[in-house]
């Protein structure tokens, strides 16, 4: 199969705002047919290797003992199948392609400056198929780094960012589940906002360790593994004049278990959404927000209508293990 390099959409950047929910990296390839990325079972575990020149805040051994953390985070997901392994260190920069290892480490690159660039991923992969065959990450060696276990004021925490660029690393896109506070000047991201919100915690903070249910079930899909089968999912459409609109957040949160998820809608306006527990859903549809962009979230700024309000799901809506509630249908006002 022909192997293809694509750079996506994932760089981490440094601040923003509101949204939901899980989002996979998908392209359509040249039959027409949607795929979305994924290391298959044979490239299991994955391997990976960290480039061996440090940045200036700490040395090569404590970067490979953080980033080892972040792979452990993702692995210790119980509803997913993906594993991981430290292969060594290397005199390969990342993104230096067809060098069939995995690289992960920092650069310097002066056009980064002043972009507020956290970290980027870039894949090699089987267009087809949306197979990987070859990821890389990259951290900007110029950003303030900290690698402390309690953070440290005035620096970005590398632990947060590497658990976010390896949810790329495994396929996800960045999620618009994030909670901003608005400060004079600037946006700040809060906790409980997902890992693959696509702007970072504010320097100093060590919010971005956890993972959240949003994030779980993003890479819950494409690993699945046995124990998930008790969730439920939920599915409709999303139209304004009766047409279907596209990159709609749907946020779907269950009263009982205060459990918050969701996704955007597709080309046509239709939605499903995976991992709930069972009961009531609220369903609040929402545009995306200044100072976010459809382009933060692998949406195309141009199609996108944002034109208008918050909308909820008038009718009851519940799910029950183990299956879907369809035609949860959402017509949104302008």
């Amino acid at each position: 199969m022909r192997l293809h390099s694509i750079l996506i959409a994932t760089l981490l950047l440094a601040s923003a705002r509101d949204g939901a929910a899980y989002k996979l990296i998908e392209y359509t390839n040249a039959n027409g047919q949607l795929r979305h990325l994924f290391w298959g079972p044979e490239n299991l575990p994955v391997s990976w290797f960290f480039y061996n020149v440090p940045p200036d805040d700490f040395s090569v051994d404590v970067a490979i003992s953080r980033t080892q953390v972040a792979f452990d985070t993702w692995e210790a997901v119980e509803t997913a199948s993906i594993t991981f392994q430290f292969s060594g260190q290397t005199n390969a920069e990342p993104f230096v392609f067809f060098d069939s290892i995995n690289t992960l480490g920092f650069i310097t690159d002066p056009s980064l400056q002043g972009t507020g660039i956290l970290g980027a991923t870039n894949f090699i992969i089987f267009t087809f198929t949306g197979e990987i065959a070859e990821a890389d990450i990259f951290f900007n060696a110029d950003v303030p780094w900290s690698a402390s276990p309690d953070g440290q004021a005035g620096r970005f925490d590398y632990e947060s960012t590497a658990l976010h660029e390896i949810g790329h690393f495994l396929g996800l896109d960045h999620s618009g589940l994030g909670f901003m506070e608005s400060r004079p000047q600037r946006f700040v991201l809060l906790e409980g906002s997902a890992v693959m919100y696509p702007f970072a915690y504010p320097p100093g903070s060590t919010g971005g360790r956890t993972l959240t249910l949003d994030d779980v079930i993003g890479v819950s899909l494409i690993y699945p593994a046995g124990a998930s089968a008790g969730r439920a999912s939920l599915s409709g459409t999303v139209t304004k004049d009766g047409d279907g609109l596209e990159g709609a957040h749907v946020t779907l949160f269950n009263p009982f278990t205060e459990e918050l998820i969701g996704a955007f809608t597709d080309g046509g306006g239709n939605y499903r959404v995976e991992g709930l527990s069972p009961g009531p859903i609220i369903v609040r549809v929402h545009p995306i927000a200044e100072p976010t962009s459809p382009s933060d979230f692998g949406l195309d700024d141009f199609l996108i209508d944002l034109d208008w309000s918050v909308t909820f799901h008038e009718g009851r809506a519940e799910v029950t293990a183990g299956s879907n509630t369809p035609d949860i249908d959402v017509e949104v006002m302008p």
